[in-house]
């Protein structure tokens, strides 16, 4: 029986993001459809997600204060018209775009800064497959509100096992601060 027409799709994103992200990494599992692709309850006002349809963006970011791209512009699947979707939708749209390759410091600082701005709204952070938002968030979450590493870290599992470079970023972002790194992460 052939896949659902928004199924296939689904999945040929899916392959078409793996190549330009350089093979470099691959999620564990992926959940397709509503909310969102990999779309995660990371606390009850912070989701995370994969590249959302325009319909999906426009039902998430209804409710939310906020929708935080972490996808470059040129990243694979991205709408040019992103930010418009989002406003028409009542949220303020924040891009802070995060090379897959070089996450850096002050990205990760600049979510922060955000997400303090909001503080404690309803937002959505995603990026192409909730690779670089589930590490961004997760080090928000042990940072900057003090969660347990080793419970904040399974939001994480449920999306990937970060490759090299994501593993390094986060054991060198939590021991700058003195945090434990969890055991998944080693």
């Amino acid at each position: 029986m052939p896949l659902p027409l928004t199924t296939a799709r689904a999945a040929v994103f899916v392959v078409a993001a793996f190549i330009a992200l350089g093979w470099s990494a691959a999620p564990r599992a992926l959940t397709l459809g509503d909310p969102a692709l990999n779309y995660v309850e990371s606390t009850p006002t912070i989701a995370t997600s994969g590249m959302p349809t325009r319909r999906q963006l426009q039902k998430l970011a209804a409710g939310r204060a906020a929708v935080i791209n972490l996808a470059p512009s040129d990243a694979f699947g991205s709408h040019d018209d992103e930010q418009a979707v989002v406003e028409k939708a009542g949220a303020r749209y924040v891009h802070v775009p995060v090379d897959f390759s070089r996450p850096r410091r002050s990205d990760l600082e600049r979510l922060a800064r955000e997400l303090r701005a909001l503080d404690g709204k309803p937002v959505l952070v995603h990026c192409q497959l909730n690779m670089r938002a589930s590490v961004f968030v997760f080090l928000y979450r042990v940072t900057e509100l003090g969660e347990d590493p080793e419970r904040a870290y399974d939001d994480v599992l449920k999306v990937w096992q970060p490759n090299a470079v994501w593993s390094r970023f986060v054991r060198e972002e939590l021991q700058a601060r003195g945090i434990r790194v969890p055991l998944a992460a080693d």
